[in-house]
Order: C-alpha cells, then sequence, then structure tokens
C-alpha cells in the first residue's frame, strides 16, 4: 500500500523545495521566518545562538549541507529547542509520503493493516511531528547528520519507532554467514507476525579500502594481514544469492528482508554490522527495534508452548506429505536399512555431531568441536553405555580410523556428501529437511540421543522432539536464550546432582523441575570455554610448565642457583601477587579447580604476564666478559715507520713516537694475542698512524700521534671482566607452586569430570538403557 500525505499551503511550499537538491540561504530564512510564525519562537533562536554562537548556527543554516555538527535527539533539559529546529528542517528535507513508502515495503503484511487502519487521513507533516516528539522522549540518544540525508533518517526512524512502541514490530538481524541460527529465523516470522528478519548479505569481512581511486587500488592494493584481510565466510544461503527451500512461508508470510553490506561503506563488513546495529552487548546504543537472533529464540520459546504453533513451526523443518517429500521418505529409509541397520543391528545409538564451521570462518569457534572433547565424550559414553552404538557426524573433527580404533565408532562423517552415503543416496540427504527425517527414523528406530557443541542443526531436530544434548560455556551470551527452549538447569544441574549419583530417581526428578518447553532438549553448561579456546589455553599453559621447569635448574653467571629455598625480596615480591591473590590460593595453587569462568579466564592472563615479567628482567647477574683488542697493526708498516722517523732529526716527539711504535710490536692483549702481525691495519689502527705515514713526518705529525696514542692505547688491552652474581633469586616453593598449576589445569582443559558425568545422566534420563538399570558411574 501507499500512504500519503495531507500538506496545507506552507507544507507544499515547503514540498516544492525538497525537489532542490539544496535550499538556498533566502528559503532558508523564509522557512525559519514560516515556522517562527507558526509557533518557533525567538527565544529558542536565541538559545541556539547562545549555546551554539553565531557561527555555528550559520553553519546550521547554510546552504551547503556541510555537516558542521551532529543534531541529538535527548530526553533532557533544553532539549525542546533541538527538537523545534529538527521539525523546521523537515518542512523543505523531507516528504512524509517518500519517507512513510520507503520505511513499510519490507514491513510485515500484519503492520502494514495496522498502519493503514490508523493513517486512514494519511500521512502529514503534523503527524510525522508527532512520531518525531514520541522518538524525540525515548530515553537513549541518536546523532543525526544536519544534511538532507540525516533529516531523511531521523524521519524514517521516527516512524520506525511508532511500530515498535504501538505494534510491536521489530527487526532481527542475521548474517548470511551464521549459518546455526537460519533454522530459527526460518520459522519465526510464522509465529509472530509482526517480525521482520533482516538477512544482510555480503562478505563477513571486507577486504581494505584503498583511500584512493579504484586504478590506484589495483595498482597498489593495501595490505592484508590476519585482522584486516577478506573474510567471505559461509552462507546458509544457496550460492550466496538465495534463501533455501525451509525460508518459503516466512518469505511468502512478508517477514524476511535483504540488505546488502558489500556496497555499504559504514561497515567493516557483515560481522561487524551485525555487531554495531543488532548486538546488545556492543557498546553504544542500539535501537529499540533492531533486535539480535536472541529475540528469535525468545519468541519461539513461547511459541513451543502452544501446540497450533508448535505444529505451524515443526511443520517447516521436516518433510511432509507432499509427492516429492513422500519420494524422499522412501529413499532415506532404504538408505538406512541398507547401509546403516547392517551396522547399528538394531541398537540403541549415541550421535557425536563434529562442528568445525568457526575455524571455515563462521562465528563461535569457541563452540567447535575440539578433537580433545571428542574423545573424552567417546571414551566416557563407551565406559558408561557399552551396550549402546557410538555414531560420529558431522564435520571432520576426527579421522574414522583415529575415532573408530579408539571406541568402535560409526564414522557417517557428512554422510550427505557422495564420497560418504554414496552416488545413489546423496541427492536425496542434501536438503535439511531430508537430513532431519534420516535422524527421525534414528530416534523411532533406535532411540537415538545426539550430543555436541551447540549449533543450528542440533537445533532443528529438537525443535522436532528428537533427543538431543547439547554443549556450551557457562557465563556466554547466548545462554539465556537457550534457555527459553531448554530450561534452565545447566547452571546449577552439577551442584544438584553431585552427592546423589546413586539416586538416579531423586536426580531425575530434580531434572524435570528444570525443563523448559522442549523436555528432549537438554543443556550443560562447561566451566571452560571449548574449540579453539582449548588450545589458546593449553598454549599459555604449556608455555608456564616449560619456562618453570628451565628456572628451576638455572644458575646464575657465577654458577650459583637462580631459584633458591629462601629467595631473595625482588624474586619473592615478582612473585607475590599472583601467588597472594585468595581467588587463585584457593583454587589452583590448592589443587582445586574452580567453577567460576571469569577466574580461569584472569589467571591464565595474569599468568602469562608473569612469565613475560620475569623474562624480562635480569636474574642471571653479569657474565665474564674476555674480548680481544679491536686494534690490529701490519707489523711490516709498523717498522717501515720506525725505520723513517729514526733519520729524523733528534727530538722529544721523536723519541716518543719511536718508543710508542715499539710498544705496539711487543703488546699482547688480554687473550695473548699479539698486535701487530701478518695482517691488514683495522680501521682503529689506520686511525692512530695516519698522522705518521708520510716518509718523512713533521713534528707537529709526531706530536698528533703521540697525543692519540696516550688517548687510545687503553684499547690495546682488549676487555676482562670477572662474572657478578644475579641479584633476584626465586624461592623454589613459590616456583613449585607456579608448576602445580597449569599441572592442574591441563588435566582439566576441556570437559571437567561433573560434565562428562552430566552427559551420562542426560543420556540415561533422555533414553533409558534396555539393559542396564545403574546409572554408570
Amino acid at each position: 500500500m501507499a500512504f500519503h500525505s495531507q500538506e496545507n499551503t506552507s507544507q507544499a511550499a515547503g514540498k516544492s523545495m525538497q525537489k532542490q537538491n539544496m535550499p538556498s540561504q533566502e528559503q532558508h530564512t523564509t522557512a525559519l521566518r514560516e515556522q517562527s510564525a507558526a509557533g518557533v519562537s525567538s527565544a529558542n533562536l536565541l538559545h541556539l545562538q547562545k549555546n551554539m554562537g553565531n557561527r555555528a548556527v550559520t553553519q546550521l543554516m547554510s546552504a551547503q549541507g556541510v555537516v558542521q555538527r551532529k543534531i541529538s535527539i535527548e530526553n533532557n533539559a533544553g532539549s525542546d529547542d533541538i527538537l523545534e529546529y529538527c521539525k523546521s528542517k523537515m518542512l523543505y528535507y523531507v516528504s512524509p509520503s517518500e519517507i512513510m513508502d520507503e520505511v513499510m515495503k519490507e514491513k510485515p503484511p500484519h503492520i502494514k493493516e495496522q498502519l493503514e487502519q490508523e493513517l486512514l487521513l494519511g500521512f502529514s507533516f503534523s503527524k510525522l511531528n508527532s512520531f518525531l516528539e514520541d522518538w524525540h522522549k525515548d530515553g537513549k540518544s541518536f546523532t543525526y547528520s544536519n544534511d538532507g540525508k540525516g533529516f531523511n533518517k531521523l524521519a524514517k526512524d521516527a516512524v520506525k519507532y511508532h511500530l515498535n512502541k504501538h505494534y510491536n514490530w521489530r527487526s532481527i538481524g542475521t548474517a548470511e554467514y551464521m549459518t546455526g541460527d537460519a533454522t530459527g529465523l526460518a520459522m519465526v516470522p510464522l509465529v509472530d507476525p509482526s517480525l521482520t528478519v533482516k538477512v544482510l548479505t555480503g562478505d563477513q569481512r571486507k577486504a581494505p579500502s584503498h583511500p584512493e581511486t579504484a586504478e590506484n587500488f589495483l595498482k597498489d592494493p593495501p595490505p592484508q594481514t590476519e585482522k584486516t584481510k577478506r573474510i567471505q565466510g559461509p552462507s546458509f544461503l544457496k550460492n550466496r544469492e538465495q534463501l533455501p527451500e525451509y525460508f518459503d512461508a516466512a518469505q511468502k508470510a512478508g517477514g524476511i528482508a535483504f540488505s546488502q553490506t558489500d556496497d555499504n561503506r559504514a561497515y567493516q563488513g557483515t560481522s561487524d554490522r551485525y555487531s554495531t546495529v543488532y548486538n546488545e552487548h556492543t557498546p553504544g546504543a542500539v535501537k529499540p527495534w533492531n533486535k539480535e537472533t536472541y529475540e528469535a529464540t525468545r519468541v519461539i520459546g513461547e511459541a513451543l508452548h502452544d501446540p497450533e504453533k508448535t505444529k505451524v513451526l515443526r511443520e517447516q523443518i521436516q518433510l511432509g506429505s507432499s509427492e516429492g517429500d513422500q519420494a524422499l521418505k522412501l529413499k532415506i529409509e532404504e538408505y538406512k536399512k541398507v547401509m546403516l541397520d547392517p551396522v547399528l543391528k538394531g541398537k540403541q545409538c549415541l550421535i557425536l555431531w563434529g562442528r568445525n564451521s568457526g575455524q571455515k570462518g563462521g562465528a563461535h569457534k569457541e563452540l567447535d568441536s575440539h578433537q580433545l572433547m571428542v574423545f573424552q565424550l567417546a571414551a566416557k559414553l563407551r565406559a558408561s553405555f557399552p551396550a549402546r552404538q557410538l555414531v560420529f557426524v558431522g564435520d571432520e573433527v576426527v579421522t574414522k580410523e583415529e575415532l573408530g580404533a579408539r571406541n568402535e565408532v560409526v564414522h557417517l562423517g557428512e554422510f550427505w556428501k557422495p564420497q560418504n552415503s554414496g552416488e545413489e543416496y546423496a541427492p536425496s540427504l542434501r536438503d535439511r529437511n531430508a537430513q532431519r527425517y534420516l535422524f527421525q527414523l534414528l530416534h523411532q528406530e533406535n532411540d537415538a540421543v545426539s550430543i555436541g557443541m551447540r549449533s543450528g542443526s542440533l537445533e532443528g531436530m529438537a525443535l522436532l522432539g528428537l533427543n538431543v544434548i547439547f554443549i556450551d560455556d557457562k557465563d556466554n551470551n547466548a545462554a539465556g536464550r537457550m534457555e527459553f527452549w531448554a530450561g534452565d538447569a545447566a547452571d546449577e544441574r552439577a551442584a544438584a546432582l553431585s552427592g546423589h549419583e546413586d539416586n538416579f530417581e531423586e536426580q531425575a526428578a530434580w531434572e524435570k523441575s528444570k525443563e523448559g518447553p522442549l523436555p528432549n532438549y537438554k543443556r550443560i553448561s562447561t566451566v571452560q570455554k571449548m574449540g579453539d579456546e582449548i588450545d589458546k589455553r593449553y598454549a599459555v599453559l604449556q608455555r608456564g610448565l616449560t619456562f618453570y621447569r628451565k628456572l628451576l635448574s638455572e644458575r646464575d653467571h657465577t654458577d650459583l642457583p637462580v631459584c633458591t629455598s629462601e629467595g631473595t625480596d625482588s624474586g619473592i615480591k615478582m612473585t607475590a601477587d599472583i601467588l597472594s591473590k585468595r581467588e587463585y590460593a584457593d583454587t589452583f595453587f590448592a589443587n582445586k579447580m574452580t567453577d567460576k569462568p571469569a577466574v580461569i579466564s584472569a589467571f591464565l592472563k595474569d599468568y602469562d604476564s608473569l612469565i613475560n615479567t620475569i623474562s624480562s628482567v635480569n636474574y642471571k647477574g653479569k657474565a665474564a666478559v674476555t674480548r680481544a683488542s679491536s686494534f690490529k697493526f701490519n707489523e711490516a708498516n709498523i717498522r717501515k715507520m720506525m725505520a723513517n722517523i729514526a733519520q729524523l732529526d733528534e727530538s722529544p716527539e721523536k723519541t716518543h713516537a719511536l718508543s710508542h711504535l715499539n710498544t705496539i710490536l711487543d703488546k699482547k692483549d688480554v687473550t695473548l694475542a699479539s698486535l701487530a702481525g701478518e695482517w691488514g691495519d683495522s680501521k682503529g689502527a689506520e686511525t692512530l698512524l695516519k698522522s705518521i705515514a708520510a716518509d718523512a713526518p713533521s713534528s707537529k705529525q709526531l706530536q698528533a700521534f703521540n697525543a692519540s696514542f696516550d688517548k687510545v692505547k687503553s684499547g690495546f688491552d682488549g676487555k676482562k671482566e670477572d662474572a657478578a652474581a644475579g641479584k633476584i633469586k626465586f624461592k623454589i616453593a613459590d616456583i613449585n607452586s607456579l608448576l602445580a598449576a597449569p599441572e592442574l589445569l591441563l588435566n582439566h582443559n576441556a570437559l571437567q569430570t561433573n560434565e562428562k558425568d552430566q552427559v551420562s545422566f542426560l543420556v540415561k534420563y533422555l533414553s533409558p538403557d534396555k539393559k542396564e538399570t545403574s546409572l554408570a558411574k
């Protein structure tokens, strides 16, 4: 629909001025006079002048539209003057009807219908001003440039704020590289018609732009470092252009919008844009209608309490009753019967999921499935459920040989690819809904439980009612949104289950009391981040072990130990800060793990910093020095000079010169090496002998030589100094403590014992053993 404005005579005059590229100074003045007559007092203009100065006011009113000052709409005293000023500028910068049409062109039909009822008489300047006043009263402050672009942006935001405040319209942002969120985002417009999902397309991080022309860019492209090089990133779009089929219903409902980022110079890529515009954890004000993907999870979580909405959600992510879908089901059933059942042999299945999308440029590297964690899970599950079949699915985190040899695992890997499922079945397994159907069969026929890091793949299966256990870290920003589906047991489970290991019924009752709308969906929150964070911790801790082991055995330059039983004040003081911190003293230095992620992060930072500090100080003292003389003289040249000088008339200068040359011939340095020999003159020797190089040097030249000789002769010996002991000594007990902490943390660098126990408990809770009746320990 199109929205039209009702405009009176003065407004029509304002609209005619819009059609010009920029109003003249005279038009500015005329418009302001008209506004003054309409109620903008001279006192307000004087207030602007007083606070901004004559020149600033002139610049604000400038016909050139140069941004000299940002205009902030703030909720504080005195800002009404700015508000009135903005209203006056909009008269000739803004067309209400064009603003409304542009804002509404991608809004959901539900929102359009409601607004159409409100604006039966059209969208006038008066209405726009009322929207602006509401936006002005909002608690946050936003700035707009003082030109046509800025005032049009301000007008659009005022309309969006009205839609948000009165009709609960929100815009949920997502970037095409955020593949794990796609499933939920494809469904959320179907259960909340007031939502728009805005898909940010383009590179996750753009290549650095050249400050000059495109021609110069090609000739001299800017350097790309690890922090600035282009990252295209993964994409949930087909061929990076089209939405996949499971978005069809949301698109038809009018809940999807696109926005290209590659050509938008305001952002460095979709990651930067999402963080800036939508992420509430990023410093700066996010506009109230812009929501991160968290909002989609919340809305779906509420919808899951409604059976009808739950049915609508599930229809989008599973194969249906169409002829094509029925054919796919038959082919997938055949794949399972022919390729999987002979190996599974009817056993209950435990499916380990691999994820490495973070390594490929996707979001959340800390949610990748680290090899160490996969081995931990496989070993724990094999020990706890020996009658069940382990199945590894997804990204190749570990090879079939590595995992299978250790744990007798069926390795499906990326089963949708021909090399894994064969040319006959791969085409039927490419679609996400088709893949989920396979796991529906495993759920029905093999009582399967899927276990892995948090991902969109697991979320989709959980929404279908399949048993899923997902893992993420305790204090991550998404923890709250996951509780909308999975319940709030994760952060409390370890403590609640402790001491009740032999009473499964009591444990199960507690778990049931904490369930969310998806009782089949369970979260385990780990004390430490997984994925690439495991390797980062390992690097710091291994560095510490290597450094402090070496320090314990090191000796100073006098062969005294660097570490002693008593230490010295300077050495003790250096290690005291980290050793005396209560949160470390009560945990790592007492051989105890903490359940507080922030404490672990702080310790690793302090630990690494201390290594750098100790490495930078001189704890070895001063080394002994024996260095040969830098002076080297050609013996034949010295004798020739002596012969030339001997023929001169007798004088004190002659006597001293011959004595000095004779000294050079006889002199040995501290290494007992002769200064004169069959070699060329060194640079120092050349400089010294330069004044007497002539066949018959003058008296003045002899004087110059003798003076120079006296100045440099101390260098003939070379250098010899005795070693000095180091003044910094470290206390052996302190260094042993610094060695014990990383050994403890390395032993707990992935899943903790209680976290592995939670996996076993939840498997049994979701899928009771057919043969075993007690909880495995």
